[in-house]
């Protein structure tokens, strides 16, 4: 292990990261029951191109372009335009189905079944702090489903007893 400056600012960056996306979830719930599906994804689709542009106009000049392959170009297509697609689709529908913690709760399990594909489709190793990771992240997740549970019961004892 190492702790050091570089290791704070991408554990700062990490947690930034966090509290962005759980301020994306609380406002996208919001806007789903005002909102059509494809709206909602054209405008997070265009954000995301409009931000990352001046990045892109930088870094990559011509010479950068030409150089990827067909391939490289049929899987950024691919990613792009049928991947995103469909994954900003079904997260837009499980917030506007589910509500923000239940589709917050489903994107948390994410890592843990792409390592548990990784392990048994391709025959990556799985290390003890990946393990550590994801027993962390199951633990968390655990915890806020218990909170979320004492919290309505709560709510609906106060309902019942008025």
């Amino acid at each position: 292990m190492h702790f050091g400056q570089v290791t704070l600012r991408g554990d700062g960056l990490l947690h930034l990261r966090s509290l962005f996306g759980a301020v994306y979830l609380i406002l996208m719930s919001r806007l789903t029951s005002r909102y059509r599906f494809m709206q909602l994804i054209s405008w997070e689709m265009t954000t995301g191109a409009v931000s990352m542009l001046p990045y892109v106009l930088w870094k990559a000049d011509a010479a950068y372009l030409a150089g990827i392959s067909s391939n490289g170009w049929i899987s950024l297509t691919y990613t792009a335009i049928l991947a995103t697609m469909v994954g900003f689709t079904l997260h837009i529908w499980s917030l506007a189905r589910l509500g923000p913690f239940k589709a917050s709760f489903y994107g948390y399990t994410l890592p843990i079944t792409a390592v548990a594909a990784g392990y048994f489709l391709l025959h990556e190793m799985l290390t003890v702090y990946q393990m550590l990771g994801g027993i962390g992240v199951l633990f968390a997740m655990y915890l806020v489903q218990r909170d979320m549970q004492k919290v309505r019961k709560s709510k609906t004892a106060k309902a019942l007893a008025t």
